[in-house]
């Protein structure tokens, strides 16, 4: 996709590429950063193929591959929904940290039903990010809605992973960007192979 002064221009033989790949593989490309748009796209892909079991009475894998530096939170969280209850539905999603997993990123990787990763891929995790200006009370309003989305998406690490709430509260804490290679995330369980 390349932009000039009044148009986007959206690469054919990418997209002829990314329907072949979503319909043949059950497999949905999470390539951007997580925005309204980047996400309103999976979710659409997801019911197509959910629509499309439907019609067969079966309930296939659906795979979605991330190489995702991170984004919104709020548009994170809706797919996080959206996957588990498909996973409630009996669904069995697959996510794969194709390259990147990043801050939303491997948020949306740890709710999947089955976690992998490619060798040499990088997850990340660090609290969440925001700004704000304005009044005093709006900027305080702003903040604790952040500590918030924080919350939720600790407990959704520490449900689904071996990472203690200790770890969670250093990150936060000192406001690091934890990085893990494959072997830390094999063994925090924040994926379960390594392809």
């Amino acid at each position: 996709m390349y932009k000039n002064s009044t148009q986007i221009f959206i690469d054919p033989v990418m997209k002829e590429m990314e329907v072949a790949y979503v319909t043949k593989f059950r497999t949905i490309p999470l390539y951007d950063e997580v925005t309204r748009e980047s996400i309103f796209k999976c979710l659409y892909w997801i019911d197509k193929l959910v629509a499309l079991d439907k019609n067969e009475g079966v309930k296939r894998p659906i795979t979605l591959q991330i190489d995702c530096y991170g984004g919104y939170c709020y548009h994170g969280l809706s797919l996080i929904s959206k996957i588990e209850s498909l996973i409630d539905d009996g669904y069995e999603v697959i996510g794969i940290c194709a390259g990147v997993a990043m801050s939303m990123g491997s948020a949306i990787l740890n709710v999947c039903s089955t976690r992998k990763m490619y060798r040499y891929g990088t997850i990340l995790i660090h609290q969440v990010s925001s700004g704000s200006y304005g009044e005093i009370r709006k900027m305080e309003e702003e903040l604790e809605e952040s500590k918030r989305l924080w919350t939720v998406l600790k407990d959704l690490y520490l449900k689904r992973t071996n990472i203690s709430e200790e770890k969670l509260d250093e990150v936060y804490r000192c406001k690091l960007d934890w990085v893990l290679d494959y072997n830390e995330a094999l063994k925090l369980g924040v994926v379960d192979e390594v392809i």
